[in-house]
C-alpha cells in the first residue's frame, strides 16, 4: 500500500495548510508522494495511494472526485457551504467511502442533509505534540492580529508573525517552512494570540496558552470552542474601538491550555483504523 499526503501548489499562501499537511504525514506509515488537493482529478500514478483528506477543500470542486488511483481517507474533511453545491454533486462517491469524518459539525451537517453518513472527528493538527523543550520564560506570538487590542503588558513582549507566505515558492519549501515554525513555537511560545484556527489548533495541541479572535458564530471555527477555547469577537476587540481599551481585562490574557488529548487520540485510532482497512483490502485484491 502506497500512501501520499495533500499540497496545495500552487494556490495556497496559507502556512496552516502545510502545517495540515505536516500533521497528516505524522499519522500514516509514512508519505510517498504528495498530490494536489485541487487537481486529484488528475492523479494518476502507477500504483494506487491512499490519501488523508484532510482540510479545506476549496472551490475547485469542478475537478472532483478524485481519480481512481486515488483511495481515500476522509478524516477531517471540510467544505463551506458554497462549495458544498459542487462537491455534492458527486453524492455516489462519498457513498462509497461513507462514513465521512468530518472537521467540524457544519460540514456533517452538509453531508447529512445530502443523505451521507458522517461525523466530526475535528482537525489532525490536534495530534501534533511538543517534542521540544521551550527555551527561557517564553515569548508572546501575535499570529495575524495585527488589528487586534492588546494591553502594554501583553504588546512588550509580542513578537508579531503571519501565517500567509509567497505563493511562489516549492511546495517542499513550504512544508519545511511549516515545520520550522511549529518548531519556532514550540521552542520559544509562552503564549499565542491568533485569528487563525491552524495556529490556535496547533497551539492547544502542544499544551502552549492560547487567546483566539474570529468570529464566533462561523461555523468553519466551530472546532475552536467544541475544544474548550472562547472565542472573543475579532470586530469587536480591534484598536481603534475605545471600549476594546476600556474592556480588555474581560479577557484573560494568559491565555487557556484545554485538554485536547481525547479527541486527538480519537483522530489516531480513526487513521489507524481506517488505513488498517485498506492494507487488508488490498492484501486480498
Amino acid at each position: 500500500m502506497k500512501f501520499g499526503a495533500l499540497t496545495y501548489y500552487p494556490q495556497s499562501q496559507n502556512l496552516g495548510d502545510y502545517i495540515q499537511t505536516i500533521a497528516a504525514e505524522n499519522l500514516l506509515p509514512r508519505v510517498d508522494a504528495y498530490f494536489d488537493r485541487d487537481r486529484l482529478d488528475d492523479a494518476h500514478p502507477e500504483e494506487r495511494h491512499a490519501v488523508l483528506m484532510n482540510g479545506w477543500f476549496s472551490s475547485f470542486g469542478k475537478r472532483w472526485p478524485p481519480s481512481d488511483s486515488i483511495l481515500p481517507i476522509f478524516v477531517g474533511f471540510h467544505m463551506t457551504k458554497n462549495t458544498a453545491r459542487r462537491y455534492l454533486k458527486h453524492v455516489a462517491y462519498f457513498k462509497k467511502y461513507q462514513p465521512i469524518g468530518c472537521r467540524d459539525r457544519w460540514t456533517e451537517k452538509l453531508f447529512r442533509e445530502a443523505g451521507v453518513e458522517a461525523y466530526t472527528i475535528y482537525c489532525p493538527t490536534l495530534t501534533l505534540t511538543r517534542w521540544i523543550p521551550r527555551t527561557g520564560e517564553g515569548r508572546v506570538f501575535v499570529i495575524d492580529a495585527d488589528e487586534i487590542y492588546l494591553p502594554r503588558a501583553v504588546r512588550e513582549r509580542a513578537v508579531f508573525l503571519t501565517h500567509t507566505i509567497d505563493d511562489d515558492g516549492e511546495e517542499q519549501a513550504k512544508i519545511q517552512a511549516a515545520r520550522d515554525r511549529l518548531e519556532q513555537y514550540q521552542r520559544e511560545a509562552a503564549l499565542i494570540v491568533t485569528t487563525r484556527v491552524h495556529a490556535a489548533l496547533p497551539a492547544l495541541a502542544m499544551g502552549i496558552p492560547v487567546v483566539f479572535f474570529g468570529n464566533p458564530w462561523d461555523g468553519r471555527q466551530a472546532a475552536i470552542r467544541d475544544m474548550g477555547l472562547k472565542i472573543h469577537n475579532k470586530k469587536f476587540w480591534v484598536s481603534w474601538n475605545p471600549l476594546a481599551r476600556l474592556l480588555s481585562g474581560w479577557i484573560d490574557w494568559s491565555g487557556a491550555t484545554p485538554d485536547v488529548s481525547a479527541p486527538a487520540q480519537a483522530i489516531r485510532d480513526d487513521v489507524a483504523e481506517r488505513v488498517n482497512a485498506l492494507v487488508n483490502e488490498s492484501a486480498r485484491e
